[in-house]
């Protein structure tokens, strides 16, 4: 969808308006609340006066001014890109409530998710041109921004899985913005042309001109780019660190404490064994289970030996990095930052098993023959996560009594302890009636959010 299109009646005053803004500063403010607030709002009274068979008022807050200048016109270009974060990030907030989970995180699934949030958008908060039929310019608008928004969440999802744009726990703040910013820019580009076109059509003009084709490209560049800096941004802050992650491995104590990891082999063998709850997976009876010590013997360096693997048996790939298939009950996950810190990975493993939260084993860490991070962990199933288990209809119905059995008492397990992990259903397996946690990606000393469980209630089933 162009930044001007549909613009409401207040816009179009405001090109002849004398009281429009000509500094840059008030360009680009009359821009981003056009687009973020006065043109939502007025596509929404809209709406609501045709259903009611009458106008209602609309919003004039602002009359953006036509540019004088390439400058200016840049500035409310970005103006307008800012802005339309806010209409965008309503539409995508009611499509993934009527979705809930299951939407999986494939190309064609971020195509449909990206397509229901551009119908959203345009069926609901877009304002139909002054003298257009309203149906027709709603339709227009609801299938322009499908197509617009389809190809810009799949191009973007097709880019993060390149590993120049991979966004990882180890990744700093500018680099996860830049990432992000860079996916976004590049995925506007193909999203442009395809909001061009379609608009162009739909409005009964033909194909659109290579001056409308470049205005858009200009846009929805811009928007992707801004967008995706900013999702970048929240990316740094979901994925802590892996080597600053505040965490104990002092097993004294059921109770997680706030302490650093300890990376003295002399202190982490000093600790001493412990008991903890952990939930049966098939009986539903608590049992008690018993954590060895962390021995110096148990604590290995990366070995000399490099961590060989199969390129040709990959079972998958994650933001983090790779998973091979060894066809011996274990597999090879690679890592994409070369600076990760692989014990510190193992201690997050530890840590999750010591709480009674169950993992795969880690039976080896290291680096390959390219000398990129690695580990050997038990291989838990043929590579399909729970997500998909739920929505393909794999499990039985003591599987699902088992699944909530364990899947609230990991959580419960999480909350006590005052941790968090990055809790997906996509980081999860039921493996022979055990939940394990195979990816949990970081570790951080805050509590489980109760929004963060019960996120996934609906697919899990209420708690036992």
């Amino acid at each position: 969808m162009p930044m001007d299109r549909g613009q409401t009646r207040s816009s179009e005053q405001g090109l002849e308006s004398p009281r429009a803004e000509h500094s840059l500063l008030g360009s680009f403010a009359a821009s981003a609340l056009d687009a973020g607030l006065q043109r939502p709002v007025n596509g929404i009274s809209q709406l609501a006066g045709s259903v009611v068979g009458r106008s209602l008022p609309e919003l004039h807050l602002v009359n953006p001014s036509k540019p004088t200048d390439r400058t200016e016109a840049f500035v409310q270009q970005a103006g307008a890109s800012v802005g339309m974060i806010v209409p965008f990030l309503i539409s995508r907030a009611a499509v993934r409530g009527a979705f809930g989970n299951r939407l999986g995180t494939s190309i064609a699934s971020n195509a449909i998710e990206g397509g229901a949030t551009g119908a959203f958008m345009g069926a609901v908060l877009t304002p139909v041109e002054t003298g257009r039929d309203f149906l027709s310019g709603r339709l227009s608008n609801a299938v322009t921004d499908a197509g617009t928004f389809a190809v810009l969440g799949a191009s973007a999802r097709g880019l993060s899985g390149i590993r120049a744009f991979s966004v990882t726990p180890e990744s700093g703040l500018l680099a996860s913005v830049g990432k992000g910013a860079g996916i976004g820019a590049i995925s506007g580009i193909p999203a442009g042309l395809t909001s061009a076109e379609l608009g162009s059509l739909t409005s009964g003009k033909g194909l659109a001109s290579q001056q409308e084709l470049g205005k858009s490209v200009t846009d929805f560049a811009m928007f992707g780019g801004i967008l995706g800096g900013f999702g970048g941004a929240a990316s740094h802050y979901r994925y802590q660190r892996v080597g600053s992650v505040p965490f104990s491995l002092n097993l004294d104590s059921a109770k997680a404490q706030p302490l650093k990891v300890q990376a003295d082999v002399a202190q982490a063998a000093s600790t001493q064994p412990a008991k903890f709850e952990q939930m049966g997976a098939q009986s539903g009876k608590v049992e008690q289970i018993r954590v060895e010590p962390i021995t110096a013997a148990r604590i290995k360096t990366p070995q000399e030996k490099p961590i060989s693997f199969d390129q040709r048996k990959l079972l998958g790939e994650g933001d983090e990095g790779k998973v091979y298939s060894n066809n011996d009950g274990s597999v090879t996950k690679v890592f994409f930052d070369r600076t990760a810190n692989m014990d510190a990975v193992k201690g997050i493993y530890e840590k999750l098993q010591s709480i009674g939260v169950r993992t795969p084993k880690i039976l080896e860490v290291g680096k390959t023959k390219d000398g990129s991070p690695a580990l050997r962990m038990e291989q838990i199933g043929d590579g399909d996560h729970l997500q998909f288990q739920l929505i393909a209809g794999e499990l039985t119905r003591a599987d699902m009594v088992a699944l909530r059995q364990q899947y609230y008492a990991f959580g419960d397990a999480l909350t006590s302890s005052g941790i968090r992990i990055d809790w997906q259903l996509k980081n999860m397996r039921l493996q022979d009636g055990k939940l394990y946690i195979l990816d949990p990606s970081f570790l951080k000393q805050e509590p489980m959010s109760p929004l963060t469980l019960n996120r996934y209630a609906q697919a899990i089933g209420p708690r036992p």
